[in-house]
């Protein structure tokens, strides 16, 4: 009994798989959505070569909405770099250091809001700014642990983030999770 069964299973099998034409490849490969492909056109950076073009760490990009240049923030220099769209070094802004206007390793982001540029730098529990023209300005310490982080800025002195908290769950176990924030520094 179990031969036939196994027999009629079998024969429905084969009978079920047809004779279908076979489907060339490019029709198999080609999405039935419309789709668009990126293309480099330029870049930044090489693996030996002069200071200007090798990076530590590229922690973040930026284009810079007043000069329309690109700027990187080299973590492994603790540094930002501008270039021009053409991919042609202007110059390095900052060093790393602690004293006024300087970036630790711990810089982990920066952020256009308004004429301002403000480097997040752990170190100094605060940002550290420029202004649109890449000078210091001054230093703003607010946290001393916790920092927000991905900040965009929504006006002149407005940015938002995203706050990393932590609470205890219970039996030396902590929950991280994170609240969307807006902060205000004319209120520092």
């Amino acid at each position: 009994m179990k031969v036939i069964i196994t027999l009629l299973f079998t024969l429905l099998l084969v009978s079920a798989c047809g004779t279908a034409e076979e489907v060339p490849a490019e029709e198999i490969n080609e999405p039935s959505f419309p789709v668009d492909t990126l293309e480099i056109t330029n870049f930044i950076g090489e693996e030996l070569g002069d200071s200007t073009n090798t990076f530590g760490i590229i922690a973040d990009a930026e284009y810079h909405l007043g000069t329309g240049n690109i700027l990187l923030l080299d973590n492994g220099a603790s540094c930002i770099k501008e270039y021009t769209p053409a991919a042609e070094y202007i110059r390095q802004i900052s060093r790393q250091g602690s004293a006024p206007g300087e970036l630790s390793p711990m810089t982990f982001e920066f952020f256009q809001m308004g004429n301002k540029i403000l480097a997040l730098n752990m170190m100094k529990q605060g940002f550290v700014v420029f202004d649109d023209s890449l000078n210091f300005v001054e230093e703003i310490s607010h946290w001393t642990q916790n920092p927000p982080m991905q900040s965009v800025g929504l006006s002149d002195s407005v940015f938002a983030a995203y706050k990393p908290d932590f609470s205890e769950a219970g039996e030396g176990q902590f929950v991280m999770y994170r609240r969307i924030v807006t902060y205000n520094l004319n209120s520092h």
